[in-house]
């Protein structure tokens, strides 16, 4: 059951990763997390 838990969250991580990826392609705008210091 770990093991199940484990890939969905390795799979919800990539599709993390390709929403990003194609937002900075269409959009041109970065939407990764920024330090704390840089948000303020």
């Amino acid at each position: 059951m770990n093991g199940v838990v484990s890939n969905i969250e390795r799979i919800a991580d990539y599709a993390t990763n390709i929403a990003e990826a194609a937002i900075y392609s269409i959009e041109g705008k970065d939407i990764r997390h920024k330090p704390i210091d840089k948000q303020i």
